[in-house]
C-alpha cells in the first residue's frame, strides 16, 4: 500500500513536471505599419500620412528622372511582410510581390500599392504615389547630419535649422539631404548627399540648380543643444 502511495506522488509530481516544460506559445504581433519610406536613386524622401483608416505615402523626384524601375528602403513593423502590388485589380500576396527594402525595383508610373502582412495575419495598404518635379524645381526636402536630433525646413525664409547634440565638432559635418533639383553647391563645390563634408561652425549658404539652370539659395545653420 504504501509503495503504491509512493508511486501515485511519484507519477504526480512528474505530470507537473512536464506541464511546467510545455512551451507557451508565442503571441504574434498584429503591428503592420511602415514608419519610413524612401526611393533610393534619386534620393528622396517619402511623406507618410494617415487620414482614418487611409494611409498614403507622397515622394517627389527630380526632373527628369525615369520612375519604370525605382527601388526604396523602408522600414516596416518588426515580424511583418511587405507586398507591393498595383493599384488596378485584385492584389496577390505570394513570393513574386514580396518586396525587400533596398533591393526589389518597382514601376511607379501609377501609383503603387504596399500592403503591410503583420505576423498575426491583420493587413494594411499603404499607397504609394511618385511624382517627377518640374523643370523648374529647386527644393531641399530633407537635411540632416549623423547625430542630428531635429531639422526644421522654412520654406518661406529659406533656412534650415538642424539640431545636433552639446558638444558636436561643427567643423567637419557631412550632411545627407535630398533634393527636387538637378544639383546643389556651396560655391563653386558640387554637393554629394552623405559624401561631401562642410565646416559649420557659422551658417552656409546651399544653392539649388533646376534643370532649367534656376537657383534657390537655402541658409543652413547647425544648433548644438
Amino acid at each position: 500500500m504504501k509503495y503504491r502511495f509512493l508511486v501515485l506522488i511519484f507519477l504526480i509530481i512528474l505530470s507537473l513536471s512536464l506541464a511546467s516544460c510545455t512551451p507557451i506559445p508565442a503571441v504574434l504581433s498584429s503591428e503592420n505599419a511602415i514608419t519610413v519610406f524612401n526611393i533610393v536613386s534619386p534620393a528622396a524622401t517619402g511623406v507618410i500620412t494617415h487620414t482614418g483608416s487611409t494611409h498614403t505615402i507622397a515622394i517627389t523626384v527630380p526632373y527628369g528622372t525615369f520612375v519604370t524601375q525605382l527601388i526604396a528602403t523602408f522600414t516596416a513593423s518588426a515580424g511583418a511582410t511587405v507586398y507591393a502590388n498595383s493599384s488596378t485589380g485584385t492584389p496577390v500576396y505570394d513570393n513574386s510581390t514580396v518586396q525587400q527594402s533596398g533591393i526589389t525595383t518597382n514601376d511607379f508610373t501609377n501609383p503603387v500599392v504596399y500592403t503591410v502582412w503583420s505576423a498575426d495575419n491583420h493587413l494594411q495598404d499603404y499607397r504609394v504615389t511618385v511624382t517627377v518635379a518640374s523643370i523648374s524645381a529647386k527644393a531641399i526636402t530633407s537635411f540632416t547630419f549623423p547625430t542630428s536630433t531635429a531639422t526644421t525646413i522654412n520654406e518661406v525664409a529659406r533656412t534650415i535649422t538642424v539640431t545636433v547634440p552639446l558638444g558636436t565638432d561643427l567643423t567637419a559635418l557631412v550632411a545627407t539631404f535630398t533634393t527636387t533639383g538637378a544639383s546643389v553647391s556651396i560655391g563653386s563645390t558640387v554637393q554629394v548627399s552623405g559624401t561631401t563634408s562642410n565646416s559649420f561652425a557659422d551658417s552656409v549658404t546651399y544653392t539649388v540648380t533646376a534643370a532649367d539652370t534656376t537657383t534657390q539659395d537655402y541658409i543652413v545653420i547647425a544648433v548644438a543643444n
